[in-house]
């Protein structure tokens, strides 16, 4: 219940795309908080202040992360759909929400191949792409080379 009404404070925050940290807890939000130990976060008063960026996109994902049913049948299109809103909302600053969001995903799915295979243009795949491999726990050199590749041949074929 605590991580949902982080999770959800954090969404607000990003959604908001301002660069503040901390928001202020109604009394029931400061009740249940209180009787937790925190992690990535803390409350002065009756504001939640995240530790970082860092710490605050930590809990946007999760968020997101909760919204998806991966074990659907269009799981991969509506992960790549959601990375691609996160990117989108996250372009103000050098953070790479939408790359720890597929991150979650990459035992899961295979997240080259979804990057291929999506509506996204090669601008989004790639960007994507990069934001995904600062958070990767496993990259494959060969798929690397493939995916970069594939979006190479495919959008400059007057090479």
């Amino acid at each position: 219940m605590n991580d949902n009404i982080v999770q959800n404070i954090a969404h607000k925050l990003f959604l908001a795309r301002s660069d503040m940290l901390e928001h202020e807890l109604t009394e029931q939000e400061l009740s249940f908080l209180l009787k937790e130990k925190s992690e990535g976060y803390c409350l002065k008063g009756n504001k939640l202040i995240f530790s970082s960026y860092e710490d605050r996109d930590h809990y946007v994902v999760r968020h997101y992360f909760s919204e998806i049913d991966s074990d659907r049948t269009d799981a991969e299109k509506t992960i790549i759909l959601t990375a691609v809103s996160i990117w989108k909302k996250s372009l103000r600053g050098d953070r790479s929400t939408a790359g720890l969001f597929l991150s979650l995903y990459e035992d899961k799915i295979n997240v080259w191949q979804a990057l291929l295979t999506s509506e996204c243009s090669q601008y989004e795949a790639t960007f994507l792409a990069d934001q995904f491999i600062k958070h990767s726990r496993n990259i494959d050199i060969n798929s690397l080379f493939h995916f970069f590749s594939t979006i190479y041949n495919k959008y400059n074929k007057y090479v």
